[in-house]
């Protein structure tokens, strides 16, 4: 709980629209990416595309964070099948690892 709370601070995390958290629900691509980009404190602009085959899908509150982790490198296209971001695709442990890891190596 108290990271959490903590990740609630920085505003890494946020909760649902009606006000649920959900701490045992799995994540999205789109939830993945965007709490990674707000604990990068990189800035997300509001480009408004990515390379993604799938980019119309890609819901507007995530596409910043989406096209800002594209940008720096933390994911890439080639990364997922057909070129696919699927947004609303459940994350693996594997691929939250992986944003994070890259996301700690443009930070140094």
């Amino acid at each position: 709980m108290k990271a959490v709370q903590q990740a609630v601070k920085l505003g890494i995390i946020h909760g649902y629209e009606d006000g649920t958290f959900r701490p045992n629900a799995n994540i999205t691509h789109a939830e993945m990416i965007s709490m990674v980009i707000r604990a990068s404190s990189l800035v997300a602009d509001n480009s408004p595309l990515t390379s993604f085959s799938d980019d119309a899908d890609i819901p507007k509150w995530a596409k910043p964070a989406v096209s800002k982790a594209e940008e720096t490198g933390i994911i890439n296209v080639g990364d997922f099948s057909n070129g696919k971001f699927a947004p609303q695709a459940m994350s693996t442990r594997a691929e939250a690892a992986s944003a994070i890891v890259r996301m700690l190596e443009i930070r140094e």
